[in-house]
């Protein structure tokens, strides 16, 4: 399981694996919709009653939506996204394959870069509301969407690996880090 997701009215939870979405409806504890994608899904995001994700097909990445109203998925933009969250009616933030933070409205228009991370080879991001966390595997720095400039450190690594980044909604936004430890590589020897 890649994402595992709680829709904002608690009635639907989305479950997603490498090539497929799993829509269960909580009041009938049923599976609901079954959405199998071409590509690998990269990201999975609610907002309302629509499901927004991210796809990579043969080197290229593609965003889409699933409506739970109509039951049909829409390409949600032509512009290459990585990943995909949801930071308000208006506008949604996305990791482009530059790595760059780019903010968009919903309904169109331009996208705008907020901070540019191509520097870093390894990438994790997550927000709650305006609040933006990024990681590097090493440590998690945090800035308000408005203020991409204000970029602080939060938290360090005592070694381990950071591999999952997740924060939880407002009011007080908790972030949550899966972590690895990573051991001397052991060397064999083989004899004939």
């Amino acid at each position: 399981m890649k994402e595992l997701l709680l829709s904002q009215d608690d009635r639907y939870l989305v479950m997603a694996d490498n090539h497929a979405l799993y829509v269960y409806s909580l009041s009938a504890l049923s599976l609901e919709v079954t959405l199998p994608v071409s590509g690998v899904i990269n990201s999975v995001v609610w907002h309302d009653q629509r499901v927004h994700f991210t796809t990579l097909s043969e080197g290229q990445s593609q965003s889409w939506y699933f409506d739970l109203a109509d039951k049909h998925v829409v390409p949600f933009s032509s512009i290459p996204m990585h990943s995909i969250l949801s930071i308000d009616h208006q506008h949604v933030l996305f990791l482009s394959p530059q790595r760059h933070l780019m903010q968009m409205n919903r309904i169109g228009g331009q996208p705008y870069m907020l901070k540019d991370f191509s520097q870093y080879s390894y990438l994790r991001w997550a927000i709650s509301g305006e609040q933006v966390f990024v990681s590097d595997g090493s440590a998690v720095f945090s800035f308000p969407v408005k203020e991409p400039d204000s970029f602080k450190q939060v938290y360090q690594s005592d070694g381990g690996f950071i591999l999952r980044l997740k924060a939880s909604d407002q009011p007080t936004p908790d972030v949550f880090i899966s972590t690895v430890q990573w051991r001397d590589n052991l060397m064999l020897r083989l004899y004939k």
